[in-house]
């Protein structure tokens, strides 16, 4: 568990979240203190990522669930249990508060697998995907859930889809991409949709290419999405920025890097099964980092000024990231697996569910401090 220093505030402790000195002028981050006891320094505060174990199990074991934050509560919702029968798809809901007690607020309006989810306002978002495992079909449905865990329906989508990209972009969520089928061109979509706080939905200028999973991340004033399928995957980066108009970044130097998509620091960040990420600063202007410590693929999120890498395949690793583009590798997972549910709330991030190259299905929830 991650040290930390109390100060009084209103009569209420409150846990000090980043401490700075002054350094040549500039205020740096502190990430260690110390104190002295028993001529020995000792630990007394750390603003880095920890292991801090498991949390409560998922309420069943389940891939391919989806994470989205309504103010201070991460909801996971949907997935795939093991099996091919159409009730291997499922529409429920895991909440963890800041605490990390977990409920089950209303189940999802409809099944959903292959689905995307983000959050906007005070609101998490379910959009799309489909009921069957064999990713036919799809819905359109956007469920959304409000700060007190409560699910109302959105505007629906223009279309069905399932394997869209998604990130926000100011006050708004861009939903990108995707389609229905088999991952060909012929089944994929370049439509984008665009949803306010209000939860009304606009239409996008479309994504330049058609494709599923295009990996999607905002950094400064822009939206990005990287990447995607079909056949051996595109290069292509799309950027919108505050008004919507689209332009052209500079492609990705492999397919691999849109598997995993992340922001801190005021970068975007694209990662996979390559030696480097592509990294894109605010002006759009891309380096090669590297970010993982193994090429692999990843399941991603951003928190307490650090981008999370973690799993994929048959890894237990997880990398994080800070703000200057540092590496570290934090202890591992508690069991390898890959496609998690990735959620930050509160001074924690979760990995929860996910499967093995086996298709051992987990309801494990590891839980990290920031």
């Amino acid at each position: 568990m991650a040290k930390g220093i109390y100060v009084g505030a209103g009569g209420v402790a409150r846990r000090m979240k980043k401490a700075y000195v002054g350094v040549a002028g500039k205020a740096r981050a502190v990430r260690k203190m110390y104190v002295g006891v028993g001529n020995r320094a000792r630990l007394c505060y750390s603003a880095e990522p920890e292991y801090a174990g498991t949390g409560a199990p998922l309420a069943a074991p389940k891939y391919g669930a989806k994470a989205a934050a309504a103010r201070n509560c991460a909801l996971i919702g949907g997935g795939r249990f093991a099996g091919t029968a159409s009730n291997a798809v499922c529409n429920t809901v895991d909440a963890y508060d800041t605490s990390l007690t977990r409920t089950a607020p209303a189940a999802l309006g409809d099944k959903r697998y292959l689905h995307s989810a983000v959050p906007l306002g005070a609101y998490a978002l379910f959009a799309g995907g489909t009921a069957t495992p064999t990713a036919r079909g799809g819905h359109n449905t956007v469920d959304a859930y409000d700060a007190s865990l409560t699910r109302t329906s959105a505007a629906a989508l223009s279309r069905m889809r399932t394997r869209m990209g998604c990130t926000v972009l100011g006050s708004r969520a861009l939903f990108a991409g995707g389609g229905q089928g088999g991952l060909t061109t012929g089944g994929a979509f370049t439509t984008v949709d665009v949803y306010d706080e209000a939860l009304t939905r606009t239409a996008g200028t479309p994504l330049s290419t058609k494709r599923f999973f295009p990996a999607g991340a905002t950094v400064g004033s822009h939206a990005l999405f990287a990447g995607g399928t079909p056949k051996d995957g595109s290069l292509v980066v799309d950027a919108y920025d505050a008004s919507l108009t689209l332009t052209a970044a500079a492609n990705l130097s492999s397919a691999q890097n849109s598997y995993a998509a992340a922001a801190v620091g005021g970068y975007a960040l694209f990662a996979g099964d390559t030696a480097d990420a592509d990294v894109y600063d605010a002006s759009l202007t891309k380096t090669t980092v590297s970010i993982l410590s193994a090429a692999r693929q990843p399941d991603a999120v951003t928190a307490g000024g650090y981008a999370f890498f973690a799993g994929g395949d048959e890894s237990s690793t997880v990398d994080v990231c800070d703000a200057s583009l540092t590496r570290t590798t934090l202890t591992a997972l508690s069991e390898a697996r890959n496609s998690m549910a990735a959620a930050a709330v509160g001074d924690y991030v979760l990995f929860a569910g996910g499967r093995n190259t086996e298709s051992l299905y987990h309801d494990t929830v590891d839980v990290y401090t920031i």
